[in-house]
């Protein structure tokens, strides 16, 4: 299982910021994500259960469970993803095993990715259903490593500053949680 270390903030003035990270980072590539979520529990208000996530993009299926926790605005997740040929099958085969939709989100917008040593680091410029603009960064590492982890957030919380974007505007929520305090279900 993957460790993926992300965080996301938001952005005011989302052009601008395209144009800066074109100048640092170079052509973009056009992102359209579509997410649906399921959950294992009767209350689906609550969030208690485990979250499974459908996400289309590109005519590409990929479910994705996570076991998430937060430090000042950083995401530390484990992360178990796999694609699968037939979205609607798969909603079909939740749905026959109790899960029920929760919460679905559209993100829409740029892709960029910089060389951060032997990682990759994915940066995101999206616009979010219903919630605006977002900067996310995102380094995925293969090992558990705490040191491995530390150098990822520190290199998470450097692209933000090259950016531009101060560290006020970490989001500490997860998307969800500010859905459903939206009552956006």
């Amino acid at each position: 299982m993957n460790k993926e270390i992300e965080l996301k903030a938001h952005v005011d003035e989302p052009d601008l910021l395209k144009d800066r990270l074109s100048g640092i980072y170079g052509s973009p590539v056009l992102i359209n994500k579509n997410d649906i979520y399921y959950l294992y529990d009767t209350d689906k208000q609550s969030g208690k259960g485990q979250p499974v996530r459908l996400r289309t993009e590109n005519g590409v299926n990929t479910v994705t469970v996570k076991r998430k926790s937060v430090s000042n605005g950083i995401e530390i997740n484990d992360e178990l993803e796999f694609n699968v040929d037939n979205g609607e099958n798969f909603i079909k085969f939740l749905q026959l095993t109790g899960a029920g939709k929760w919460v679905d989100k559209s993100k829409h917008g740029w892709k960029f990715t910089a060389d951060v040593g032997a990682e990759k680091a994915v940066i995101e410029l999206c616009e979010v259903s219903r919630l605006g603009w977002f900067i996310e960064i995102e380094i995925v590492v293969e090992s558990p490593d705490d040191k491995l982890i530390a150098t990822a957030q520190e290199q998470i919380l450097d692209i933000l500053k090259i950016a531009g974007i101060s560290r006020e505007k970490i989001e500490q929520r997860y998307y969800s949680d500010m859905l459903l305090e939206k009552n956006c279900l």
